[in-house]
């Protein structure tokens, strides 16, 4: 939904319809939203509401998910307690949350499913939601990004293994998930790697451009 350069320069966003987010806020008070914006991450709830959402989770993903958290990168400051008004003056590119009760999970997503021309929930994680405009994916950042620096859609690889990565999975030619992606996620991949638990991303990288650049020098 954001798109920045390597100096965090802000590309490219897709932005939720201000409306939209409006009525979402209101509609659903009880929970926090954490809607990103290129000016940080901006809370309807308090801090307090904000960690409930993580108390299903084992102790080792409480870690893996603090450490992401922690390398989230140029827009991860984070406000709590932000007025709908706070909120809205901001342009709203993702909308993510958790819920704390099987009721408020069903009435959210029945409430999406009815604006579902408009918006779109695609987690990486079922536990959670994570919200954009219906036009807004990764397949759709990657490729503009990859135009923007002039690179060919077909010169492009790209891993994922949960539902926010089906759109670009499903885009690219040269996709991967890992061993402990989703189904879902390994049946839009081109080809399935070893897990991200034994760092499978990286080593394929590395492992694809010491055969790129092996073939070059042999050409």
């Amino acid at each position: 939904s954001i798109v920045r350069d390597r100096h965090g320069e802000v590309l490219k966003t897709w932005t939720i319809d201000p409306q939209v987010t409006e009525e979402l806020l209101k509609a659903f008070p009880d929970i926090c939203f954490d809607c990103s914006t290129p000016d940080g991450m901006f809370s309807s709830g308090s801090f307090e509401m904000h960690q409930a959402g993580f108390k299903k989770d084992s102790p080792i993903k409480r870690i893996v998910m603090r450490g992401m958290r922690a390398r989230g990168g140029y827009h991860e400051e984070q406000y709590f307690d932000q007025s709908i008004g706070d909120i809205l003056r901001h342009d709203v590119c993702k909308i993510n949350c958790r819920v704390t009760s099987p009721e408020l999970e069903r009435d959210l997503k029945a409430y999406l499913a009815e604006r579902s021309d408009r918006v779109v929930n695609a987690p990486f994680d079922p536990v959670m939601f994570e919200i954009t405009d219906v036009a807004c994916n990764k397949g759709e950042g990657v490729a503009w990004l990859a135009g923007y620096y002039g690179i060919a859609e077909d010169e492009v690889a790209v891993y994922g293994d949960g539902g926010n990565d089906i759109a670009m999975l499903k885009r690219f030619r040269h996709s991967y998930a890992t061993k402990n992606a989703s189904d879902a996620a390994k049946a839009a991949a081109s080809a399935t790697i070893g897990s991200c638990m034994v760092h499978a991303v990286p080593k394929h990288m590395l492992a694809t451009m010491h055969k790129q650049s092996s073939r070059t020098i042999i050409e």
